[in-house]
Protein backbone atom coordinates (compact mmCIF):
# COMPACT_ATOMS: atom_id res chain seq x y z
CA UNK A 1 0.00 0.00 0.00
CA UNK A 2 1.90 3.63 -1.22
CA UNK A 3 0.65 6.16 1.06
CA UNK A 4 -0.15 9.66 -0.62
CA UNK A 5 0.95 12.78 1.49
CA UNK A 6 -0.35 16.57 0.23
CA UNK A 7 2.30 19.25 -0.01
CA UNK A 8 -0.28 21.48 -1.32
CA UNK A 9 -1.35 22.86 2.46
CA UNK A 10 -0.91 21.39 6.18
CA UNK A 11 -3.61 21.86 7.77
CA UNK A 12 -2.73 24.64 10.11
CA UNK A 13 -2.10 27.97 7.21
CA UNK A 14 -1.83 31.29 6.31
CA UNK A 15 -0.96 32.44 2.96
CA UNK A 16 -2.20 35.77 0.74
CA UNK A 17 -3.70 34.23 -2.28
CA UNK A 18 -1.37 33.70 -5.02
CA UNK A 19 -1.56 36.31 -7.86
CA UNK A 20 -3.40 35.41 -11.16
CA UNK A 21 -6.13 33.06 -8.74
CA UNK A 22 -8.91 35.38 -8.55
CA UNK A 23 -9.88 35.76 -12.22
CA UNK A 24 -9.61 31.51 -12.47
CA UNK A 25 -12.09 31.37 -9.07
CA UNK A 26 -14.50 33.85 -10.42
CA UNK A 27 -14.43 32.94 -13.91
CA UNK A 28 -15.01 29.55 -12.41
CA UNK A 29 -18.54 30.27 -10.71
CA UNK A 30 -19.60 32.19 -13.72
CA UNK A 31 -18.95 29.17 -16.25
CA UNK A 32 -20.64 27.12 -13.66
CA UNK A 33 -23.90 28.81 -13.40
CA UNK A 34 -24.05 28.80 -17.22
CA UNK A 35 -25.08 25.43 -17.02
CA UNK A 36 -23.94 21.84 -17.13
CA UNK A 37 -25.19 18.54 -17.40
CA UNK A 38 -27.33 17.22 -14.90
CA UNK A 39 -25.38 13.64 -14.58
CA UNK A 40 -28.27 11.86 -14.68
CA UNK A 41 -27.38 10.02 -17.44
CA UNK A 42 -24.03 9.17 -16.21
CA UNK A 43 -20.53 10.09 -17.41
CA UNK A 44 -18.04 7.55 -18.31
CA UNK A 45 -14.11 7.54 -18.45
CA UNK A 46 -12.05 7.12 -21.50
CA UNK A 47 -11.81 3.97 -23.75
CA UNK A 48 -9.92 1.26 -21.92
CA UNK A 49 -10.43 2.99 -18.25
CA UNK A 50 -11.05 1.12 -15.34
CA UNK A 51 -14.94 3.15 -14.34
CA UNK A 52 -15.86 3.18 -10.93
CA UNK A 53 -19.33 4.65 -10.35
CA UNK A 54 -19.84 7.96 -8.12
CA UNK A 55 -22.75 9.50 -6.31
CA UNK A 56 -22.02 13.08 -5.49
CA UNK A 57 -24.16 14.27 -3.21
CA UNK A 58 -25.36 18.12 -3.04
CA UNK A 59 -27.50 20.94 -1.75
CA UNK A 60 -28.33 24.29 -2.99
CA UNK A 61 -27.42 24.02 -6.79
CA UNK A 62 -30.62 26.10 -7.16
CA UNK A 63 -29.45 28.95 -5.35
CA UNK A 64 -26.05 28.64 -4.44
CA UNK A 65 -22.88 28.83 -7.37
CA UNK A 66 -20.75 27.15 -5.13
CA UNK A 67 -22.84 24.00 -5.02
CA UNK A 68 -23.91 23.92 -8.83
CA UNK A 69 -20.03 24.85 -9.74
CA UNK A 70 -18.56 22.66 -7.80
CA UNK A 71 -20.64 19.63 -8.98
CA UNK A 72 -20.19 20.88 -12.77
CA UNK A 73 -16.25 20.80 -12.57
CA UNK A 74 -16.78 17.01 -10.30
CA UNK A 75 -18.56 15.96 -13.28
CA UNK A 76 -16.53 17.20 -15.72
CA UNK A 77 -12.92 16.50 -14.15
CA UNK A 78 -14.76 12.78 -13.18
CA UNK A 79 -14.58 10.84 -16.07
CA UNK A 80 -11.13 11.57 -17.38
CA UNK A 81 -9.82 10.11 -14.26
CA UNK A 82 -12.42 6.85 -14.26
CA UNK A 83 -15.34 8.30 -12.80
CA UNK A 84 -18.76 7.60 -13.74
CA UNK A 85 -20.69 10.75 -12.07
CA UNK A 86 -24.25 10.63 -11.00
CA UNK A 87 -25.04 13.89 -9.32
CA UNK A 88 -27.93 13.59 -6.57
CA UNK A 89 -29.02 17.48 -6.07
CA UNK A 90 -30.61 17.98 -2.83
CA UNK A 91 -32.90 21.43 -2.81
CA UNK A 92 -31.07 23.84 -0.34
CA UNK A 93 -34.18 23.63 2.00
CA UNK A 94 -33.45 19.94 2.62
CA UNK A 95 -30.20 21.12 3.27
CA UNK A 96 -29.74 19.35 6.81
CA UNK A 97 -28.88 15.76 8.55
CA UNK A 98 -32.32 14.38 8.03
CA UNK A 99 -32.29 15.71 4.07
CA UNK A 100 -28.51 14.77 3.37
CA UNK A 101 -29.09 11.17 5.60
CA UNK A 102 -31.94 10.20 3.17
CA UNK A 103 -29.87 11.22 -0.07
CA UNK A 104 -27.06 9.38 1.34
CA UNK A 105 -29.11 6.11 1.88
CA UNK A 106 -30.68 6.35 -1.60
CA UNK A 107 -27.37 6.66 -3.15
CA UNK A 108 -26.03 3.73 -0.65
CA UNK A 109 -28.79 1.80 -2.65
CA UNK A 110 -27.13 1.90 -5.47
CA UNK A 111 -24.21 0.18 -4.01
CA UNK A 112 -22.12 2.89 -5.77
CA UNK A 113 -18.05 2.42 -5.63
CA UNK A 114 -17.61 6.19 -4.41
CA UNK A 115 -20.01 8.42 -2.23
CA UNK A 116 -18.91 12.21 -2.47
CA UNK A 117 -21.17 14.52 -0.18
CA UNK A 118 -20.80 17.71 1.59
CA UNK A 119 -21.78 17.45 5.67
CA UNK A 120 -24.11 19.22 7.20
CA UNK A 121 -23.18 18.60 11.09
CA UNK A 122 -19.09 17.52 12.41
CA UNK A 123 -20.76 14.65 14.15
CA UNK A 124 -24.65 14.16 14.14
CA UNK A 125 -24.07 11.51 10.97
CA UNK A 126 -21.39 9.36 11.96
CA UNK A 127 -23.57 6.18 12.43
CA UNK A 128 -25.10 6.95 8.77
CA UNK A 129 -21.63 7.40 7.08
CA UNK A 130 -20.10 3.92 9.18
CA UNK A 131 -22.57 2.08 7.21
CA UNK A 132 -21.33 3.68 4.11
CA UNK A 133 -17.89 2.64 4.27
CA UNK A 134 -19.17 -0.44 5.99
CA UNK A 135 -20.29 -1.53 3.07
CA UNK A 136 -16.94 -1.09 1.13
CA UNK A 137 -18.30 2.09 -0.30
CA UNK A 138 -15.12 4.57 -0.60
CA UNK A 139 -16.39 8.22 1.58
CA UNK A 140 -14.92 11.28 0.32
CA UNK A 141 -16.40 14.75 2.20
CA UNK A 142 -16.26 18.29 0.93
CA UNK A 143 -17.04 21.52 2.32
CA UNK A 144 -18.38 20.75 5.58
CA UNK A 145 -16.37 17.83 7.00
CA UNK A 146 -16.50 15.75 10.17
CA UNK A 147 -14.59 15.49 13.43
CA UNK A 148 -13.95 11.69 13.56
CA UNK A 149 -11.11 10.99 10.72
CA UNK A 150 -11.50 7.43 10.92
CA UNK A 151 -14.79 7.10 9.12
CA UNK A 152 -14.41 9.11 6.07
CA UNK A 153 -11.46 8.06 3.08
CA UNK A 154 -10.72 11.99 2.41
CA UNK A 155 -11.86 15.22 3.05
CA UNK A 156 -11.01 18.52 1.27
CA UNK A 157 -12.42 21.89 2.78
CA UNK A 158 -11.68 25.62 2.54
CA UNK A 159 -10.01 26.57 5.71
CA UNK A 160 -12.82 28.45 7.05
CA UNK A 161 -11.03 29.92 10.29
CA UNK A 162 -8.36 31.05 8.00
CA UNK A 163 -11.11 32.65 5.86
CA UNK A 164 -11.89 35.16 8.66
CA UNK A 165 -8.36 35.51 9.44
CA UNK A 166 -7.34 36.67 6.31
CA UNK A 167 -10.38 38.75 5.55
CA UNK A 168 -9.30 41.04 9.30
CA UNK A 169 -5.90 41.21 7.87
CA UNK A 170 -7.59 42.56 4.14
CA UNK A 171 -9.76 44.42 6.60
CA UNK A 172 -7.31 46.43 8.42
CA UNK A 173 -4.83 46.89 5.49
CA UNK A 174 -7.84 48.58 3.61
CA UNK A 175 -8.89 50.66 6.60
CA UNK A 176 -5.27 51.59 8.50
CA UNK A 177 -6.80 49.01 11.40
CA UNK A 178 -9.08 51.67 13.00
CA UNK A 179 -12.39 52.12 13.16
CA UNK A 180 -15.74 50.64 14.02
CA UNK A 181 -16.57 47.18 12.11
CA UNK A 182 -19.69 45.07 11.66
CA UNK A 183 -19.71 41.53 11.46
CA UNK A 184 -22.79 39.50 10.44
CA UNK A 185 -23.20 35.81 10.29
CA UNK A 186 -25.77 32.88 9.43
CA UNK A 187 -26.17 32.25 13.21
CA UNK A 188 -25.24 30.50 16.07
CA UNK A 189 -24.28 27.02 15.26
CA UNK A 190 -23.82 27.30 11.95
CA UNK A 191 -19.75 25.84 12.17
CA UNK A 192 -18.37 27.26 8.64
CA UNK A 193 -19.95 31.49 9.51
CA UNK A 194 -18.98 30.72 12.79
CA UNK A 195 -15.55 29.97 12.58
CA UNK A 196 -14.91 32.88 9.34
CA UNK A 197 -16.63 34.75 12.61
CA UNK A 198 -14.17 33.74 14.93
CA UNK A 199 -11.01 33.63 12.85
CA UNK A 200 -11.91 37.85 11.95
CA UNK A 201 -12.18 38.32 15.90
CA UNK A 202 -9.78 36.68 17.18
CA UNK A 203 -7.03 38.24 14.74
CA UNK A 204 -8.28 41.56 15.12
CA UNK A 205 -8.08 41.45 19.13
CA UNK A 206 -4.42 39.68 18.93
CA UNK A 207 -3.30 42.31 16.06
CA UNK A 208 -5.14 45.50 15.75
CA UNK A 209 -6.06 47.68 18.91
CA UNK A 210 -7.75 50.43 16.98
CA UNK A 211 -10.22 48.60 15.17
CA UNK A 212 -13.58 48.31 17.42
CA UNK A 213 -15.75 45.20 16.73
CA UNK A 214 -19.69 45.32 17.40
CA UNK A 215 -21.55 42.46 18.63
CA UNK A 216 -22.05 40.19 15.97
CA UNK A 217 -25.40 40.01 14.59
CA UNK A 218 -26.86 36.92 12.59
CA UNK A 219 -29.54 37.74 9.87
CA UNK A 220 -30.54 34.07 9.29
CA UNK A 221 -30.87 34.18 5.84
CA UNK A 222 -34.09 36.32 6.37
CA UNK A 223 -33.20 39.51 4.17
CA UNK A 224 -36.36 41.58 5.95
CA UNK A 225 -33.35 40.88 8.78
CA UNK A 226 -30.66 41.97 7.06
CA UNK A 227 -31.71 44.92 6.04
CA UNK A 228 -33.07 46.01 9.26
CA UNK A 229 -29.36 44.52 10.98
CA UNK A 230 -27.81 47.61 8.44
CA UNK A 231 -30.54 50.05 8.71
CA UNK A 232 -30.10 50.04 12.69
CA UNK A 233 -26.19 49.37 12.40
CA UNK A 234 -26.13 52.88 10.08
CA UNK A 235 -28.27 54.96 12.73
CA UNK A 236 -26.83 53.91 15.90
CA UNK A 237 -23.25 53.64 14.25
CA UNK A 238 -23.40 56.40 11.36
CA UNK A 239 -19.46 56.28 10.92
CA UNK A 240 -18.97 52.89 10.82
CA UNK A 241 -15.90 51.90 8.92
CA UNK A 242 -16.63 48.23 7.63
CA UNK A 243 -18.39 45.27 7.46
CA UNK A 244 -17.38 41.44 7.45
CA UNK A 245 -20.04 39.17 5.94
CA UNK A 246 -19.52 35.82 6.26
CA UNK A 247 -21.62 33.84 4.54
CA UNK A 248 -22.83 35.20 0.64
CA UNK A 249 -26.48 35.34 1.24
CA UNK A 250 -26.18 37.88 4.13
CA UNK A 251 -24.10 39.99 1.51
CA UNK A 252 -27.23 39.53 -1.04
CA UNK A 253 -29.68 40.28 1.25
CA UNK A 254 -28.12 43.55 2.73
CA UNK A 255 -27.37 45.06 -0.19
CA UNK A 256 -30.29 47.04 -1.02
CA UNK A 257 -30.02 48.76 2.30
CA UNK A 258 -26.34 49.44 1.86
CA UNK A 259 -26.71 51.41 -1.41
CA UNK A 260 -29.80 53.35 0.34
CA UNK A 261 -27.76 54.15 2.97
CA UNK A 262 -24.02 54.70 1.65
CA UNK A 263 -22.08 55.85 -1.31
CA UNK A 264 -19.73 53.17 -3.23
CA UNK A 265 -16.62 53.45 -0.92
CA UNK A 266 -18.19 55.13 1.94
CA UNK A 267 -18.02 51.19 3.48
CA UNK A 268 -14.96 49.13 3.40
CA UNK A 269 -16.60 45.82 2.28
CA UNK A 270 -15.66 42.23 2.66
CA UNK A 271 -17.98 39.04 1.69
CA UNK A 272 -17.12 35.44 2.36
CA UNK A 273 -17.92 33.62 -1.17
CA UNK A 274 -17.73 35.32 -4.67
CA UNK A 275 -21.71 34.62 -5.92
CA UNK A 276 -22.01 36.14 -9.38
CA UNK A 277 -24.46 38.33 -7.65
CA UNK A 278 -22.19 39.93 -5.66
CA UNK A 279 -19.72 40.62 -8.92
CA UNK A 280 -22.21 43.60 -9.59
CA UNK A 281 -21.64 44.89 -6.01
CA UNK A 282 -17.86 44.41 -6.55
CA UNK A 283 -17.58 46.01 -9.80
CA UNK A 284 -19.76 49.28 -8.83
CA UNK A 285 -17.57 49.89 -6.00
CA UNK A 286 -20.08 48.56 -2.95
CA UNK A 287 -17.74 45.85 -2.16
CA UNK A 288 -14.28 46.40 -1.69
CA UNK A 289 -13.05 41.93 -1.18
CA UNK A 290 -14.22 38.52 -1.83
CA UNK A 291 -12.84 35.70 0.15
CA UNK A 292 -13.76 32.70 -2.38
CA UNK A 293 -13.38 28.94 -1.97
CA UNK A 294 -10.84 27.72 -4.59
CA UNK A 295 -13.25 25.46 -6.53
CA UNK A 296 -10.87 24.50 -9.18
CA UNK A 297 -8.08 23.30 -6.28
CA UNK A 298 -10.94 22.21 -4.24
CA UNK A 299 -12.51 19.62 -7.27
CA UNK A 300 -8.71 19.23 -8.64
CA UNK A 301 -8.12 17.75 -4.84
CA UNK A 302 -11.61 16.03 -4.65
CA UNK A 303 -10.99 13.67 -7.68
CA UNK A 304 -7.51 13.10 -7.02
CA UNK A 305 -8.22 11.70 -3.19
CA UNK A 306 -10.88 9.99 -4.68
CA UNK A 307 -9.14 8.38 -7.29
CA UNK A 308 -6.38 7.12 -4.39
CA UNK A 309 -8.78 6.17 -2.39
CA UNK A 310 -10.08 3.67 -5.07
CA UNK A 311 -6.22 2.50 -5.69
CA UNK A 312 -5.88 1.73 -1.55
CA UNK A 313 -3.54 4.18 -1.01
CA UNK A 314 -3.54 5.72 1.97
CA UNK A 315 -4.37 9.39 2.20
CA UNK A 316 -2.27 11.65 4.24
CA UNK A 317 -3.81 14.17 6.10
CA UNK A 318 -7.12 12.87 5.95
CA UNK A 319 -8.67 16.65 5.98
CA UNK A 320 -7.14 18.72 3.71
CA UNK A 321 -7.80 22.31 4.15
CA UNK A 322 -7.26 24.96 1.72
CA UNK A 323 -6.43 28.97 1.86
CA UNK A 324 -9.51 31.21 -0.03
CA UNK A 325 -8.59 33.20 -2.76
CA UNK A 326 -8.89 36.76 -2.18
CA UNK A 327 -10.33 39.00 -4.67
CA UNK A 328 -9.63 42.63 -5.20
CA UNK A 329 -10.22 45.09 -7.41
CA UNK A 330 -6.30 44.93 -8.13
CA UNK A 331 -6.11 41.75 -8.88
CA UNK A 332 -9.86 41.11 -10.02
CA UNK A 333 -8.87 40.23 -14.17
CA UNK A 334 -5.94 38.37 -13.13
CA UNK A 335 -5.99 34.93 -15.53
Amino acid sequence: MRKITSVLAPPVIRPRAAAGTAGAAVLALTVGLAGCGTGSDGASGGEGAENHSLELVIAGREVNAFANTLACEIEAKGPPAGLDVQIVSVKNADYGVEGITTAIQQAQAKVPDVIMTDIPDASAMDATLQEVVDNDIKLVTFNSVIDDESIPNAQVTTDVYETGVLAAESMAEMTEAQGTFLVVDYGAGNFTTNERTRGFIETVEAEYPDMEILPVQFDQADPAKAAQIINATLAAHPDLTGIWFTWSGATINSMAAVKDATAPGDLTILSSDADPALLEYFDEGYIQGLLAQNIPEITDELVARTVSALDGEEIDPVTLRLPPVVITPENREDP
